[in-house]
């Protein structure tokens, strides 16, 4: 009976992070069998560190596959071999493996060390290796037993990505509304004007509010915001009497 990733992620008996806790490569086909995991996805990293991986359907993965590893193509992936020298294999830890319960179809992950067949050892270029001579050197020199070794997350927010990759042409734009480029633009001033009341907000009993009126030569649907700030809060930066002008319309929506 098919299982699904969700009844799967119910189903696994875990340590706390959907980690499977048996350590042998006969006992992990026996869980894979017993929990109805339908793929199992050899992952590894490139040179620059971004992950790759081959998934391989369960019923294909035995015992002797998980010690002896499969082969994958080396002058496929950045940094690693030529043409000539690029049957590689990947040898899977299976202290790393886990359920994938993010897959739509019942999946176990596995991270790999990659095997150099021709040298019969480690490969040299592989970071999982390199990360770990650097361990062992670390803890040769004295200085520290351990090290961790992790991602470092970075992100942006947009307020719209746009591309196309057509015959006849190839674009991508993305915007914000808080980029330089949109200091003119109404959805920007909006937001400096909310910035301004949450400042305000924040140094309440530094900050007084003086007036909302209308500024002198400008047109009727444009205020401005007066406020005054104590000279111990001055800086070069900041003025001791900030005006903002912002769009009456929009600072309403």
């Amino acid at each position: 009976m098919a299982i699904t990733a969700g009844e799967l992620k119910a189903k696994v008996s875990t340590n706390g992070n959907g980690v499977h806790g048996k350590r042998s490569p006969k006992a992990l086909i026996e869980f894979m069998k017993k929990t109805g995991v339908k793929m199992v996805d050899f992952k590894f990293t490139d040179v620059p560190g971004t992950w790759q991986h081959t998934s391989v359907p369960a019923d294909q993965v035995d015992e002797e596959t998980l010690a002896a590893g499969i082969g994958f193509d080396g002058s496929s992936i950045r940094g690693f071999q030529a043409i000539h020298e690029s049957d590689m294999i990947l040898k899977p830890d299976v202290d790393s493996a886990h359920v994938d319960t993010f897959c739509a179809v019942p999946t176990m992950s596995l991270v790999c060390d990659v095997f150099d067949p021709i040298a019969r050892e480690l490969y040299h270029r592989d970071p999982r290796n390199i990360a770990r001579k650097a361990e062992e050197y670390l803890k040769s020199s004295g200085i520290a037993t351990t090290a961790y070794f992790g991602p470092e997350a970075e992100f942006h927010y947009f307020d719209s990505v746009s591309y196309e990759n057509s015959p006849n042409r190839t674009f991508y734009e993305i915007d914000s509304n808080e980029a330089g480029w949109n200091s003119g633009r109404a959805a920007t001033l909006r937001t400096t004007y909310l910035n301004a009341i949450r400042l305000s907000a924040v140094f309440s009993s530094e900050l007084k509010r003086k007036s909302i009126s209308a500024c002198p030569g400008a047109p009727t649907s444009w205020c401005c915001i007066s406020t005054s700030m104590p000279h111990s809060l001055s800086t070069s930066a900041v003025s001791a009497r900030t005006s903002l002008v912002v769009s009456a319309g929009a600072a309403g929506k």
